[in-house]
C-alpha cells in the first residue's frame, strides 16, 4: 500500500504548477489582449502517429497493470492510474522525467516505441518551467488550433476514427496566470474534455464524466487533547467509476491543523474516511464547495 500511495503522491504532485510567472515581453503581450489567437505555426507538433493503436484492456492487464507501482494491494488499478488509459489528453505544465515515464506506461504509449526525443518539453524545457508554454499529449484526437483568453486555453481538436487510434504530442502557449484551465472542443464548440491546475492531475476530465464539486473539512481527535488529524490521508467513495462504492485515496492529506480540501468530487452521496474517522456527505450541485465540518477521529484503543 505504501508503494501505491507514494506513486500516487508523485504523480498527483506533478500536476501542480511549480513555477511562478515572470514578467517578460511575452507575458505583457498576452495580458494586453482579451483573447490571443495562437496561429497554427505556434502549435508545435513534436511527434504524431495516426496509425498507432492503443493497447486493449486485456493487453494492459497483462503488462502495465501488473506492475506493483500501478496497482493496489488487492490487485485493482486505482482510478488515478487508470485515468491515463481511459482519458485522451495529458498536460505537462512543468518538466518531469519520472512523470513522463509513468504517463507513457499508463496511457499505453509504451507500445509506440521510443518517443523520448519527441516529447516536446515534457521532460525538459525552460518554456514550461517559466510558465510560458504547455506540452499536451493528445491520444485519439488531433490538435488543429488553440486560443488563449484570460485564464483559459481553448484547444480545438478533431477525433480520429476510432478514438483508440493515433497520438499527437504538441507544445503551445498557455495562459499567464498561475491558476488556469484548458478546454478541449470540436470545431463546432462541442466540449470534449476540461482540465484545470486545481485538478492536481495530468489528465483532462472527459465531458461525459459526471460533473464535480469540492469538499472542505477538518479532522480532529475525539479524545485526549483533541489534537488535529495532521497529515491524515483523505479517502472518498465515488472517485473510481469502476468501483463507485469503494473508498479511494483522494491523494489529499490534511494540513497541520487537520484541515483538508478535496477537488473533483462527483455530485452524489459519498462516504469519506481519514485515519480512525468516517463521515457521510452529499454533494448536490456542480461546482459546489461543501463544508463537511469537523470530522472526529475515534480512539483506536476503543
Amino acid at each position: 500500500m505504501k508503494r501505491i500511495v507514494l506513486a500516487m503522491v508523485a504523480i498527483g504532485a506533478l500536476a501542480i504548477v511549480l513555477a511562478m510567472w515572470r514578467e517578460t515581453e511575452g507575458s505583457s503581450l498576452l495580458r494586453a489582449a482579451a483573447a490571443t489567437v495562437v496561429p497554427p505555426s505556434a502549435v508545435h507538433t513534436c511527434a504524431q502517429d495516426l496509425n498507432w493503436t492503443r493497447p486493449t484492456e486485456g493487453q494492459m492487464a497483462q503488462t502495465v497493470w501488473r506492475d506493483n507501482r500501478y496497482r493496489d494491494t488487492d490487485g485493482s488499478v486505482p482510478w488515478l492510474m487508470r485515468a491515463y488509459y481511459e482519458r485522451h489528453f495529458m498536460l505537462f505544465t512543468t518538466p518531469t522525467g519520472s512523470g513522463v515515464s509513468h504517463a507513457i506506461d499508463l496511457s499505453g504509449l509504451r507500445t509506440a516505441g521510443h518517443i523520448g526525443p519527441e516529447l516536446c518539453g515534457a521532460e525538459a524545457d525552460p518554456a514550461l518551467l517559466d510558465g510560458h508554454e504547455v506540452a499536451i499529449w493528445s491520444l485519439g484526437y488531433r490538435v488543429t488550433g488553440a486560443a488563449v483568453s484570460g485564464e483559459t486555453l481553448a484547444v480545438t481538436v478533431v477525433p480520429n476514427q476510432p478514438t483508440t487510434r493515433g497520438y499527437q504530442i504538441v507544445q503551445m502557449l498557455r495562459p499567464a496566470a498561475s491558476r488556469w484551465s484548458a478546454q478541449f472542443v470540436l470545431a463546432d464548440g462541442t466540449d470534449v474534455a476540461r482540465w484545470s491546475t486545481t485538478d492536481r492531475e495530468l489528465t483532462a476530465r472527459s465531458a461525459t464524466e459526471p460533473c464535480t464539486g469540492a469538499i472542505i473539512g477538518r479532522v480532529v481527535a475525539d479524545y485526549g487533547s483533541h489534537a488535529p488529524g495532521a497529515h491524515d490521508w483523505i479517502s472518498l467513495s465515488g472517485l473510481d467509476p469502476h468501483r463507485p462504492d469503494a473508498l479511494v485515496n483522494s491523494n489529499i492529506r490534511a494540513g497541520p491543523d487537520g484541515s483538508f480540501r478535496v477537488e473533483n468530487v462527483p455530485v452524489g452521496q459519498h462516504v469519506g474516511a481519514a485515519r480512525h474517522a468516517r463521515f457521510d456527505f452529499t454533494l448536490k450541485q456542480c461546482g459546489q464547495t461543501l463544508d463537511v465540518g469537523i470530522v472526529l477521529r475515534t480512539d483506536p484503543r476503543e
